[in-house]
């Protein structure tokens, strides 16, 4: 359509050379990077658009060393990610794509972009905002886990991040991290087993102040006979 032929002119001039700092591979349906565009502008690109391709994976980041913007929007990304350590890069674009759980995610967006200051998850199944029909509770939650994990953000969703989420995420996180006393154990009411002479132990149940002895295995309706009918 007109929208994808105009994706892809954007490319072609952007990777042209005519922006040695940026690099669009928009709507090429890309299943992988390949490592030759690292090789390529990885020393001098600042901002790589991947956007609407179908990239599950992220590879061949490694030469983006300068990297300040990475746009992964409309892809097919799925929770678990391995990304490269790039220390320079400040803003993550992730909307519409596949990620369901949201922690695996965000732990290997923090092992790989430590300065990061904008993330957007928005319409990814990890991200339970209004605009999809979840309740605003849910949606506090989920910032809330992601401050936790990358309290540095600025933005997050479009939204500029608080002081009070941020201090509301590290109690939050503290408490779930903290581990959960154990239970105390409750003595056994019961006296000890007696045992027979053979040293077999002697069945016997309590019911009130009367003991009872089971006779018998096969004994229809499992009957129980009390001691006065000895």
């Amino acid at each position: 359509g007109p929208v994808l032929s105009w994706c892809r002119l954007v490319a072609m001039s952007a990777s042209d050379g005519s922006d040695p700092t940026r690099l669009a591979l928009v709507g090429k349906d890309l299943t992988t990077l390949e490592a030759s565009y690292g090789r390529m502008f990885g020393a001098t690109c600042k901002e790589l658009d991947l956007n609407f391709n179908c990239l599950r994976r992220v590879n061949n980041l490694e030469q983006f060393e300068a990297l300040e913007t990475l746009n992964l929007d409309n892809n097919e990304l799925e929770s678990a990610q391995i990304f490269p350590f790039i220390p320079t890069l400040k803003t993550l674009w992730a909307n519409n794509n596949k990620i369901e759980e949201l922690e695996p995610f965000l732990l290997a967006v923090k092992d790989g972009f430590p300065n990061l200051a904008y993330l957007s998850l928005l319409k990814n199944s990890c991200c339970p905002h209004e605009c999809t029909g979840r309740t605003p509770e849910e949606y506090k939650a989920y910032r809330l886990s992601v401050l936790y994990h990358l309290p540095q953000l600025k933005f997050l969703d479009a939204t500029k991040v608080t002081t009070e989420e941020l201090m509301e995420a590290r109690r939050a996180g503290r408490a779930k991290a903290a581990p959960s006393a154990a239970p105390k154990a409750i003595p056994s009411a019961e006296p000890p087993a007696e045992v027979d002479a053979n040293g077999e132990e002697i069945s016997k149940s309590y019911l009130s102040f009367q003991r009872y002895h089971y006779l018998g295995k096969e004994s229809e309706g499992n009957r129980f006979i009390g001691n006065s009918d000895l």
